[in-house]
């Protein structure tokens, strides 16, 4: 009797045995299920605790390794330098490269596989991070860890979209976020027991690595995709991982005319190579453009509503506000962020609320409180201090609720399968670049001029929500497979017939 953990290996009778039977077996699979979502989304929860302690000891890591030339803690919270705000820029760098040229890992040997890689690299950055004694070698380890966490972002969503029953799809994606936000409050509470010195942020940026470490240990003993083993043309890792996870018979049936298709492909082509994957993404555009031109549209309004430059420079931004104690609003954005990843979670599977509506109130949210924010400063006094603190955090709820999990839940599912990881990751990588900018320059264009910068991010988030309403899909409740038929048939098409009504837009 084996003492391994080792989840892959659920019974192939699954569903054909007595009641009592049929019931420990489908709670079996809902353990499996949840084992791999839980270990699946650790990278996750380190990235939200790394940064929100780097924004938090932004100026202490800024005085201690000189960044902008000074040791001076209070010329670190003065100074706009290159390096300071290349701090979350490198980072951001690093996880576009990340999503560009790793993400074919995923495809090519598995989604455990990719984990376990981005799992190694960012150990590794985070070592880096913690014994660096100047800017040069401090912010490699920023640019590492982007790496890592750039690969992990769409390999680990990715695995959780397609273990997901086509009813809680929307759940199980969002769990990423959520992990997001746990890990980012978490952060807001641990820097506030560390006393500020050198040694204090190395210790808060160490502990980054405790969730990496436990998910490396765990990932060999989880199922793979059954949609990776699928397209692989893997008969019996398909079926044994297909039963593991509790997929319905419907979508057993879809994907063994995958099995069935590699098999004949590889019988006559040999293994899938580069050619190959260049081959399926050229097919996957004939027939799901359509599909990738709006995956690629909410990224680029996810990334351009402001986000990232408002968490992580959200001393900063409380200070140009007039909030002259930040830090004691800054626990709060944890528990906001958390509360808007706990709405995504539990509305976006609920058929009268669904990804659109979500998005919609989201992006609506984002665009109000943002021009709230520049009103307080076009009329110095019309806004308290108090509302306009608030205006802020609402911001981070609303755009959790609107925009966090639903990035990563709006496009895996419309993406096909068979190109899933590396779309995602070119998609990200085109939006990665916008996000560099937003990082490196935000601060700039913000002491320039605060009205501007706030409205700017207004009107983007208005545009947002019209792009919701006007293009965004909502697939609730059906498989991946079904979504990337009706997304095969959409193209070209003008309208849609009622068969398809559930992947059309709506209409005026």
């Amino acid at each position: 009797m084996s003492s391994s953990p080792d989840f892959s290996s659920a019974s192939s009778s699954c569903g054909t045995s007595s009641s009592e039977e049929d019931i420990e077996i489908c709670n079996y699979q809902h353990f499996v299920r949840w084992a791999g979502a839980i270990f699946n989304v650790l990278c996750g929860l380190a990235n939200g605790y790394d940064l929100s302690v780097v924004a938090t000891m932004l100026n202490l890591i800024v005085a201690d390794i000189a960044l902008c030339g000074s040791r001076s803690l209070q010329d670190a919270r003065e100074a706009v330098c290159p390096n300071k705000q290349a701090v979350m820029s490198m980072v951001a760098a690093g996880a576009t490269c990340g999503r560009l040229f790793l993400t074919w890992i995923a495809d090519r040997f598995g989604r455990r596989a990719a984990l376990m890689v981005v799992d190694v690299i960012i150990i590794s950055a985070l070592a880096v991070q913690c014994l660096a004694s100047n800017s040069v070698v401090f912010l490699i380890g920023r640019f590492l860890f982007g790496v890592g966490v750039g690969c992990a972002f769409v390999t680990s969503t990715v695995y959780l979209c397609e273990i997901a029953p086509p009813s809680q799809r929307g759940m199980f994606t969002a769990l990423n976020e959520l992990a997001v936000c746990v890990g980012f409050m978490m952060g807001l509470h641990v820097t506030t027991l560390l006393e500020l010195d050198h040694v204090s942020w190395r210790v808060a940026v160490a502990i980054s690595a405790v969730p990496v470490v436990v998910q490396l240990l765990f990932l060999p003993f989880l199922p793979e995709s059954p949609r990776w083993l699928a397209i692989q043309g893997s008969s019996a890792g398909f079926e044994q991982s297909a039963h593991a996870f509790g997929l319905s018979q419907s979508e057993i049936d879809d994907l063994q005319l995958w099995v069935k298709q590699e098999a004949e492909r590889s019988a006559t082509e040999g293994s899938r190579g580069r050619k190959n994957m260049l081959d399926a993404q050229r097919k996957a555009w004939h027939s799901h453009a359509r599909a990738f031109c709006v995956v690629l549209g909410f990224n680029i309004f996810n990334t351009g509503s402001g986000i990232y430059a408002m968490q992580a420079y959200a001393p900063d931004i409380l200070r140009h506000l007039g909030i002259t104690e930040p830090a004691n609003w800054q626990p709060l954005v944890g528990w906001m962020k958390t509360a808007g990843a706990l709405v995504t979670v539990m509305g976006a599977d609920i058929l009268c609320v669904g990804r659109r509506r979500l998005s919609m109130a989201g992006a609506t949210g984002c665009c109000l409180c943002m021009l709230l924010l520049a009103l307080s400063m076009i009329i110095p006094g019309a806004v308290p201090v108090v509302a306009t603190a608030l205006a802020y955090l609402v911001f981070m709820f609303a755009w959790n609720a609107g925009y966090g999990g639903l990035q990563f839940v709006v496009s895996l599912e419309l993406l096909p399968n068979e190109v899933r990881p590396i779309w995602q990751g070119q998609i990200l990588f085109l939006t990665g670049i916008l996000e560099i900018l937003i990082y490196q320059c935000f601060l700039t264009v913000l002491q320039a001029n605060g009205i501007a910068t706030f409205l700017l991010f207004s009107f983007i988030n208005l545009l947002g929500a019209v792009f919701a309403a006007q293009c965004l899909p909502d697939v609730t409740g059906q498989s991946l497979e079904q979504v990337s038929e009706q997304s095969g048939q959409c193209q070209g098409q003008p309208r849609l017939d009622s068969k398809q009504e559930q992947f059309s837009t709506p209409d005026e």
